[in-house]
């Protein structure tokens, strides 16, 4: 791919400079032609106190040049100046990790080297980015929005949610967003998920308003004045009219409601603007819904009808791509084999579904059970090395856990025992198949 350098380079002035974290000469050679004189830091650290001293218009993050956390560095520069815009750029084996970082706060990111031709027109003076939108319509960036919320369509919920708030975020110019989905059931938001924001903003006020949105299907614009005055203490002041506020719109299919959208804006919102953020709720509402009932019957086709417990085949992928990730951030993963005591008689398939519903009820956060044979159910417990208490072995915690789950047998039967066994990555072995066998080794070998 050739890059052309942009037509009108950007020429920062006295007080108005760019800040760039990277160390990579040829990185800094390809920003060159798009990010003329910048601040250049080869740390983090370097950029952060020139932050602190000066505040630039925006700060230019390489991620791959980042030691340690780069959510850290990113949080630490919102905190230090929460007006100036954080971009990211990553390679595009990394693009997940630009989403995540624009849900954390940054201001968006680029995928390098395709993305770079859009740096001028983001990292522009004010006044040349209002002349190069002045040619390019509402109407074309709601456009441009929605085919990209289109693309989202085979995304996961969570995903498509995070993804499609943040194109509807950047359609409207808003500064950040708030995204509430509705548990019909129990009659409650849950909890928001912020795109865009600063790492310590909250979504109390939106919360008030999207309540109200999600109960009357309406959409709102709140004015600054508005919002203050629902949220502050009596004796607080006001802003003033036209400061902006928040536009709160339902994400809806057909009559059901899962959730609204709540934009904070900059000024007053045109009722046109207002008109095309509504339709791209609707139509992240439409995917939403879509996303949900695909996942529910991914999960089915997973998952054993009578336990509830991943299939077989499902639990051996899982494990397999577990056990890849622990080897690469040193984690310990045991795996606890149980089945019933033989004891003459087979066991009916109604109690040997109870059982394994009973083991995935017992099952923490985080762990993951499986129905590996008609009487033979399988745990995956993952524990980093540095979460155990002194002494504690990975053999010891994972024993123990195994008589917490054999505990289960007879409270679903009073005479059914259930045998254990345990297998430790990476101390019995470091592959799927060679810890399942000696887990079953020993399980079969027991008492």
């Amino acid at each position: 791919m050739i890059l052309e350098p942009p037509t009108s380079a950007l020429k920062p002035t006295a007080g108005e400079r760019i800040v760039l974290i990277c160390r990579n000469p040829a990185r800094r050679a390809l920003l060159a032609d798009f990010i003329p004189s910048p601040e250049t830091h080869s740390a983090a650290v370097e950029a952060l106190l020139a932050v602190v001293r000066r505040s630039p218009r925006a700060v230019v993050v390489n991620v791959e040049d980042i030691e340690g956390s780069v959510r850290d560095v990113v949080a630490a520069l919102r905190r230090a100046r929460p007006e100036v815009p954080v971009y990211v750029l990553v390679r595009p084996e990394d693009e997940p990790v630009g989403r995540g970082l624009v849900r954390e706060g940054a201001a968006d990111y680029f995928v390098i080297p395709g993305d770079v031709h859009r740096l001028p027109a983001i990292l522009g003076h004010p006044e040349e980015k209002t002349t190069a939108e002045a040619g390019r319509p509402g109407e074309e960036k709601f456009f441009e929005a929605a085919c990209r919320l289109a693309d989202l369509a085979m995304r996961d919920s969570h995903t498509l949610l995070a993804e499609g708030a943040s194109v509807i975020l950047h359609a409207a110019g808003a500064r950040h967003a708030c995204v509430f989905t509705w548990n019909a059931r129990a009659g409650r938001l849950h909890p928001p998920l912020r795109i865009g924001a600063p790492a310590d903003a909250g979504c109390d006020t939106e919360r008030t308003f999207a309540a109200r949105v999600i109960r009357t299907g309406e959409t709102l614009q709140v004015d600054l004045p508005q919002v203050q005055a629902a949220t502050a203490p009596p004796d607080a002041g006001s802003a003033g009219p036209g400061a902006g506020g928040l536009l709160c719109v339902p994400m809806q299919e057909s009559t059901e409601t899962f959730g609204a959208l709540c934009l904070r804006l900059e000024g007053q919102t045109p009722p046109k603007t207002q008109q095309a953020v509504a339709a791209l709720a609707r139509a992240l509402g439409r995917l939403y819904r879509a996303a949900l009932e695909r996942e529910h019957y991914v999960e089915m086709a997973l998952r054993d009808p009578e336990s509830g417990l991943l299939k077989a085949e499902t639990f051996h992928t899982y494990l397999d791509r577990l056990l890849a990730r622990a080897a690469a951030h040193g984690e310990e993963v045991g795996l606890i084999l149980l089945e019933p005591l033989p004891d003459g008689r087979l066991r009916e398939a109604p109690t040997l579904g109870r059982v394994g519903r009973a083991i995935g009820a017992a099952l923490a956060k985080g762990q993951q059970g499986a129905r590996l044979e008609k009487s033979r159910y399988g745990v995956v417990l993952t524990r980093r090395p540095q979460d155990r208490p002194p002494g504690e072995t990975a053999d010891a915690f994972c024993r123990s856990a195994a008589m917490e789950l054999a505990a289960v047998g007879p409270q679903v039967d009073p005479t059914l025992r259930l045998r254990t066994a345990v297998a430790v990555f990476p101390r019995d072995a470091t592959q799927v198949d060679a810890l399942v066998s000696v887990a079953r080794t020993r399980l079969t070998g027991s008492a």
